[in-house]
């Protein structure tokens, strides 16, 4: 299996349940962006870091899919961060 093909595999884990279709950023991006503020501790400089409006990041904070993958962290997430250092 690819790196690539990994990669969605994992992060598709990650939001499992949840659909985005028909937005305008996928799984790779919101899941980018929690790991980014777990990492970062503020929306202004995980949109930096991410290169999203911080608008976007606040108002995906909000969901509960935000939530569900920042609990502390989650072994999603912590999956999905291992695939970055591959």
């Amino acid at each position: 299996m690819s790196n690539n093909k990994e990669s969605t595999l994992t992060h598709s884990h990650a939001l499992q349940g949840y659909s985005f279709r028909g937005t305008k950023y996928g799984v790779r991006e919101r899941v980018g962006a929690v790991v980014a503020f777990m990492v970062h501790g503020s929306i202004r400089r995980t949109a930096e870091a991410v290169n999203l409006p911080a608008s976007t990041l606040r108002d995906w904070k909000n969901q509960e899919w935000w939530w569900t993958n920042y609990d502390g962290p989650s072994q999603n997430i912590v999956k999905d961060m291992r695939v970055g250092t591959h």
